[in-house]
């Protein structure tokens, strides 16, 4: 007799069958994760953001009014904390993010134009010092991630 060391028709079909239905399970959970991920990288940046902003701030403590007092800076960018050293840019190709005044917000979908968004508040409430930062991140003219505040009032130094 013959041995026949071949995998039959049947055989293949169904380790197809078995791969597709794998596939289906596994694919939308791993797209998920990726997209999760991406999130995390832009959420991360923007706390990097707020961490500079800080530390900018403390450099300019007479600025916010001391101590004893109430003061405010809302003339500061992102690519101001990058030309000053407190922050590196954004470290993927492709991908540019900053502040909202840095983009012509007009030609970016998804983005209200209309309103006015902060770029980075260094707020100093009696020697506490907290931050906001809007971030806006584009991919050839398509926004990938924004996070946007809007500005309520002037900021105002007390």
């Amino acid at each position: 007799m013959r041995k026949n060391r071949a995998f039959t028709i049947v055989e293949l079909i169904g380790v197809i069958i078995i791969m597709g239905i794998v596939l289906v399970i596994v694919f939308p959970s791993t797209v998920r994760l990726i997209n999760n991920n991406s999130n995390k990288k832009f959420n991360e940046y923007q706390d990097l953001i707020n961490k500079a902003a800080s530390l900018y701030a403390r450099d300019r403590y007479d600025d916010l009014g001391g101590v004893s007092s109430n003061g405010c800076i809302d003339d500061v960018t992102v690519k101001k904390l990058i030309d000053e050293d407190y922050l590196k840019e954004f470290d993927e190709k492709e991908i540019t993010c900053g502040s909202p005044s840095e983009f012509v917000l007009s030609s970016l979908k998804n983005i209200d134009a209309t309103k006015n968004y902060i770029d980075v508040r260094i707020r100093n409430n009696k020697g506490k010092i907290t931050t906001e930062a809007s971030l806006i991140c584009v991919k050839k003219n398509k926004v990938v991630y924004s996070s946007l505040i809007e500005k309520s009032g002037a900021c105002n130094k007390a």
